[in-house]
Formats: structure tokens, sequence, C-alpha cells
């Protein structure tokens, strides 16, 4: 098993990149418009594109945000991790993403580092000029 990891720089501080990574009314811009808070006290979030649906349990420690997959009906998923390591540097954040335990050599490797690299430009796009692109959205990045 493997990461898949994805370097990127957006031009905002990082207190507003982990914004965008944590709160509900940010997520729905650049990741996906439907997202149930599921309980508060844990940091519990679901998110859902259509028929697939993950749950995860976030955590954060100083600029690391984990998404720790406890359940989801793409069975994959549970288990896995997403993080995101932000670093300001130069009047930017540096956001290093690391989608955690995949069969690197497969197709779904594949398929998600495709989707990632989506999501994660629709972040920058949503916090550098306020494009929504998440899933479900008018402007939805397909």
């Amino acid at each position: 098993m493997g990461s898949i990891r994805h370097i990127l720089h957006i031009n905002r501080n990082v207190e507003d990149v982990k914004s965008a990574i944590l709160e509900k009314d940010h997520l729905i811009s650049w990741y996906t418009n439907d997202i149930i808070i599921k309980d508060t006290d844990s940091n519990k979030m679901e998110f859902k594109f259509g028929d697939i649906s993950a749950t995860a349990l976030i955590k954060i420690d100083g600029n690391i945000i984990e998404w720790k997959y406890i359940d989801s009906t793409f069975e994959i998923l549970i288990g896995n991790s997403l993080t995101f390591t932000l670093e300001e540097k130069e009047d930017k954040t540096r956001v290093l993403a690391e989608q955690n335990g995949f069969d690197l050599e497969s197709d779904m490797s594949a398929n998600f580092n495709f989707s990632l690299s989506k999501y994660l430009e629709s972040l920058r796009q949503y916090l550098q000029y306020g494009k929504k692109e998440g899933w479900g959205s008018e402007g939805y990045r397909s």
C-alpha cells in the first residue's frame, strides 16, 4: 500500500486554507455540495457524491489535517485517509495532500489520483478566485 501525493501552492494564508478544508460552508464550494455533519464533538462528517458516500473522522494537529475514512459505500476507502499538510511559504500556502492506503499499481489508484488532483485545483480556484467547482455545483469540474 502507498500514498498518492500532490503538492500545490495557494495564494492565501494557512488559516484560510485550513478553514476551507474543515468548514462545511467552504467544503460545499470546492469538494461536494452534499455534506452532513454527523457529530461535532468527534469531528465526524459524511461526504456524498450521488450514490457514493464516505464518513470521515477529522483530526487536526497544528497545520496537519487528516480525514480518516471510517465508513463508506465505496468499501476501498474504509481505513484510508486523506491528509493535508499546510505550510506558509512566501505569502502562499504550500499544501501537501496525501491519500493513503492504495495499491499504487491499481486502476483504482489511478482514478483517485486524477480525482484528487481535480478537487485540489477546485480548492485553489475557490480560494484564489471564488470559483465554486465542487461536486454537485453548477460549475462542477467534471
